[in-house]
């Protein structure tokens, strides 16, 4: 089962592993696929066997201001959400 994960809460250095074929690395390393709008997600797949290893929530406008007050740069991405 993936990973379930708010996108502020996840950082491309984190440690992953697939749990279909065990390959392990950074979350950098992921392939992005499956963006939905409509579900406010996307999926992060196995560079390796193109299971889905994370489900990445994409932010509210009060997490992105509230990044954006912590200093978080991905905040500064976010376009009319960051101000």
């Amino acid at each position: 089962m993936p990973e379930h994960v708010a996108f502020f809460d996840q950082q491309d250095t984190d440690d992953v592993t697939c749990p279909g074929c065990g390959w392990a690395g950074q979350a950098a390393d992921l392939d992005i696929d499956e963006v939905s709008w409509e579900l406010m997600r996307y999926d992060q797949r196995c560079p390796a066997c193109a299971q889905v290893v994370r489900v990445v929530a994409f932010p509210t406008h009060a997490q992105v201001r509230a990044a954006r007050r912590r200093g978080d740069p991905r905040a500064d991405d976010m376009g009319p959400m960051a101000g």
